[in-house]
């Protein structure tokens, strides 16, 4: 099972929280961007909003509260693709998660 699923065409916006060592990271004066590869190389990359509402709560950016807007444009192509944050204060990125991980997203092919 992937962290997140979808079916071709699908629009929704994802809550998610962004955390380092298990604490919410202020991202305030900074810009999160949401990055997907597929396993052919193509690669999307969706400009985030800074708060969020995860489990019906609301998170501020202040405790790493982000939403992702996924269009249909987005959930477009039927597949598997490895996943990750980008954060950037315009001088340095970082990469969430870090390491060789990887959020996991399935696009599944609609009826």
């Amino acid at each position: 099972m992937s962290d997140i699923e979808f079916k071709t065409g699908d629009a929704d916006k994802v809550g998610a929280i962004l955390k380092m060592n298990g604490v919410g990271i202020n991202l305030t004066g900074y810009s999160v961007s949401f990055v997907m590869k597929s396993s052919d190389g193509e690669r999307v990359i969706i400009p985030c909003t800074l708060n969020g509402v995860v489990n019906g709560e609301s998170v501020p950016a202040t405790s790493g509260g982000v939403t992702i807007p996924f269009t249909a444009v987005h959930t477009e192509t039927a597949g598997n693709y490895r996943c990750e944050f980008l954060i950037s204060d315009g001088d340095t990125t970082a990469h969430i998660p870090s390491g060789n991980n990887y959020i996991t997203m399935t696009i599944w092919e609609a009826l």
